[in-house]
């Protein structure tokens, strides 16, 4: 009975990643969503109370996926300052092929509310975070982590809404270039 569970809560996961991708996170009922995978809302709900459980699930997910993706960049003897730009192009990237999941990854009402900045939860948060930490060692920068934190995934996200919504085109040497003038000293 546990693995058919497992499973059925899989379904849903995976099911709700798809829509989103397709069509956002708005076009998502709990209802169409059951539906879909031959469920009762009843059956639904014993997986997850509620919308915002489930987002949280599926952030999580995703957020592992991310890091599954980045982990090649990651296992590479790259200083933490290449790693950084070489994650941020993918992500910048993602931003132009799966609009909608980095917009539900970086924007869904759990990851603003809910998401620490420096949660161990979410593993693409922690990566960052390490990153980030390694990054302000290896340069010796005079800044506090949280602030450059916040410096990076600021640029991160709003040049990646910016690709999102076709205001402009990815850059590569932008990207680079803004990076060094986060670092400098």
């Amino acid at each position: 009975m546990t693995g058919k569970t497992n499973d059925t809560e899989q379904k849903i996961i995976l099911l709700t990643i798809d829509l989103i991708n397709e069509g956002g996170v708005e076009q998502i009922s709990l209802r169409n969503l059951a539906k879909q995978l031959g469920l009762t809302t009843g059956a639904f709900y014993k997986h997850f109370a509620n919308k915002n459980d489930l987002w949280l699930v599926v952030t999580k997910q995703l957020s592992k996926n991310m890091s599954l993706e980045l982990a090649p960049i990651l296992q590479k003897k790259y200083d933490s300052k290449t790693k950084i730009l070489e994650i941020a192009k993918v992500m910048l990237l993602k931003f132009q092929t799966n609009p909608n999941l980095m917009d539900f990854l970086f924007f869904n009402p759990t990851s603003k509310s809910d998401l620490n900045l420096h949660s161990t939860e979410f593993n693409f948060l922690k990566i960052m975070n390490d990153l980030v930490s390694n990054l302000i060692t290896e340069n010796k920068l005079i800044i506090d982590k949280q602030t450059l934190f916040i410096q990076l995934w600021s640029f991160i996200q709003g040049y990646g809404l910016l690709i999102r919504n076709h205001a402009t085109t990815f850059d590569e040497e932008l990207v680079a270039q803004t990076l060094h003038q986060l670092i400098k000293e």
